[in-house]
């Protein structure tokens, strides 16, 4: 018997929201997530773009996490739903994107790299329309690196 896309990401979302402890459920959910979106029949994409809304901001958080395990897995699914999704991603890498910049200041290469990687991913999967205002933003910003 196989669970529905819903009580699937049920399921991935209970992992997502463990505690700060808890990281490698985080990433237990992460990769569970990567499995769903790759198996997913196309004909099923938009319940699962429904239910993916709902994930938007556990994905975030799992984004910000200290610990560069849940990072590197979390770009690692980014990248992989994007590719699986195409276009039909673009509201979310709108989503993404900023928090993923945030990333490339930090000088511990293994968040920084994933991060890197998972920005061009988005970039070359997805029609990205937050770039002009992104750029836009960093030529005023404050912090060096940025402009």
């Amino acid at each position: 018997c196989t669970m529905s896309i819903g009580e699937q990401l049920k399921d991935i979302t209970t992992l997502l929201k463990a505690s700060p402890e808890d990281w490698e459920d985080r990433c237990k959910g992460l990769k569970k997530l990567t499995a769903l979106v790759a198996t997913t029949n196309p004909e099923h994409y938009t319940a699962l773009l429904h239910e993916l809304h709902d994930l938007t901001s556990l994905l975030c958080t799992c984004i910000a996490d200290p610990r560069s395990t849940v990072v590197k897995d979390v770009c690692a699914t980014l990248t992989s739903i994007s590719t699986c999704l195409g276009s039909l991603f673009n509201p979310f890498a709108d989503a993404f994107i900023p928090k993923l910049l945030n990333l490339s200041f930090v000088t511990i290469q293994a968040i920084n790299e994933p991060s890197d990687s998972c920005i061009k991913s988005l970039l070359r999967n997805c029609q990205v329309t937050l770039i002009p205002l992104l750029i836009n933003t960093a030529l005023t910003d404050k912090h060096i690196v940025t402009r």
